[in-house]
């Protein structure tokens, strides 16, 4: 008990004022006005990828993406794992919907161990293997809820939310990150965060890409969609099993309304090699920062960075030691036979 009070101490302290510390990568947001410039001024390489369109791969929404062997794994808005060519052509479904041995209602989360040459989903309270030619190996149920995963250093992560807990006070919503082995067993749990409510309450955003991957070294931030008087404003990294500091965003006060309502939510921090990308919306406003490593210069853009078009698009991660990321964007009619075509990809390399 004594070690979760300092815990949430520290927490509190890096969420709610500044703090010097050497070893903390301080990054103020607000200090630049609204930056507006192409995706091509910032990218060594842009390719499109037009997803095929058919009765079977029919997407409306993509809430996560992995390559792995010139292939493309997508994770669509009704939870299932569609296999695509990276020149966009539909393969197969990974797995199948049912409750049986290598079936799922829906996938949480897609990580894939390139030197293993697994594919693991994460569904529920249970974790299915897929070996590199789709066919089904194993499946685990575990005691807790499994939502984002990522593969690394022959282990696999795990974050677990925990949503209305009764407590004296009312309620509680918890976050776990699980440490697993190669055979799905719990080897550790690090307690993440407790939220106090007084209602029972939760909320997801729907791109929920809260552990970053960076030359096998691991970085995370979870963030809270419910009403709070705290910023969540740090993103940690996983150092010997411990949650350690290692970069703070500093948004300018006020952070909440007159009526302690939050002004700033903050929906992921994602982190690569040379580069930290905030997605968050400020009074109301989807804003994406990007924040250059190198030249520790940032840039604070509405909606996102702009495409050949003009249009703004969110980075999301693909390999971050590569600084590789990906975006998707409604294509356009070409075929009018074709009541809705599949979101385009982009997948960027940043300099």
């Amino acid at each position: 008990m004594k070690k979760m009070s300092i815990a949430l101490s520290l927490i509190w302290l890096l969420s709610c004022s500044k703090v010097e510390n050497s070893d903390l990568l301080w990054i103020d947001i607000d200090k630049n006005g609204f930056s507006e410039f192409l995706l091509s001024d910032l990218a060594v390489d842009i390719s499109l990828v037009t997803l095929q369109t058919s009765e079977e791969s029919f997407i409306t929404f993509i809430s996560d993406l992995k390559s792995y062997k010139n292939n493309l794994y997508v994770m669509d808005g009704i939870k299932r794992v569609l296999v695509f060519g990276d020149d966009g052509a539909f393969l197969k479904q990974l797995g199948t919907r049912g409750e049986g041995p290598g079936e799922y209602q829906y996938v949480n989360s897609l990580s894939i161990d390139a030197d293993a040459n697994l594919i693991y989903l994460a569904s529920q309270r249970k974790i299915l293997v897929f070996s590199e030619e789709h066919e089904f190996l194993d499946e685990k149920k575990l005691d807790f809820y499994s939502g984002n995963l990522e593969s690394i250093n022959n282990k696999l992560y795990t974050v677990s939310p925990s949503y209305g807990n009764p407590v004296s006070s009312g309620f509680a919503n918890y976050t776990n990150l699980y440490e697993l082995n190669k055979s799905i067993e719990v080897v550790d749990t690090i307690p993440v965060r407790t939220v106090l409510l007084d209602k029972n309450q939760a909320s997801k955003y729907g791109y929920e890409h809260f552990i970053s991957v960076v030359n096998e070294e691991m970085y995370l931030y979870t963030p809270v969609m419910t009403n709070e008087k705290i910023l969540r404003d740090t993103l940690y990294q996983l150092e010997e099993n411990r949650l350690i500091p290692y970069a703070k965003l500093y948004f300018d006060k006020p952070h909440f309304d007159d009526r302690g309502n939050k002004n700033i939510w903050i929906f992921n921090i994602i982190n690569s090699k040379s580069y930290i990308i905030c997605e968050y919306s400020q009074k109301g406003q989807k804003m994406l920062y990007l924040y250059s490593k190198r030249d520790s210069k940032g840039y604070k853009m509405k909606e996102g960075i702009l495409d050949s078009q003009g249009d703004a698009v969110v980075l999301r991660p693909l390999d971050l030691s590569n600084d590789m990321f990906y975006y998707t964007k409604k294509e356009e009619f070409s075929d009018k036979s074709i009541e809705e075509p599949n979101p385009l990809i982009g997948i960027v390399k940043l300099k």
